[in-house]
């Protein structure tokens, strides 16, 4: 059997000569230049947002979990678990300060779309988010 295949782009790609059989099923994760942009711009939002807030741009803690996120998107690779728990960490202190209800929307969406953009390794973010 000879395979004459020309570019492939995918998450996973099997060429086969005969059956396959795959058990457990197959996963991939594909970081598209586009979706880091979203990320990144997500997190500029949330950096304006929290300069904008007095409690939240005063607070030394709230810099620092802003900082490690940064640090974390500030790669050619993310580090989507470490950016993850350090808005888990940041959004518990923005809502221990009153900055969350303080700020409101200003501070909650930044937050919503970054969580969103980082996926279930920021799940927890959401139920700290007033509704």
């Amino acid at each position: 059997m000879t395979f004459n295949i020309n570019n492939q782009n995918a998450g996973t790609i099997n060429n086969v000569d005969g059956d396959q059989h795959v058990h457990g099923g197959q996963h991939s994760t594909v970081h598209l230049r586009q979706d880091l942009k979203q990320g990144r711009d997500a997190l500029a939002d949330l950096r304006s947002a929290i300069d904008a807030c007095p409690e939240a741009s005063a607070d030394p803690v709230a810099r620092h979990e802003a900082a490690r996120i940064d640090e974390a998107l500030g790669v050619q690779e993310p580090d989507r678990a470490v950016a993850a728990s350090a808005l888990e960490r940041l959004t518990q202190r923005l809502r221990s300060i009153g900055a969350l209800a303080s700020a409101g929307a200003a501070l909650v969406e930044p937050i919503r779309a970054l969580a969103g953009w980082l996926g279930p390794l920021a799940g927890g973010v959401s139920t700290m988010l007033p509704v």
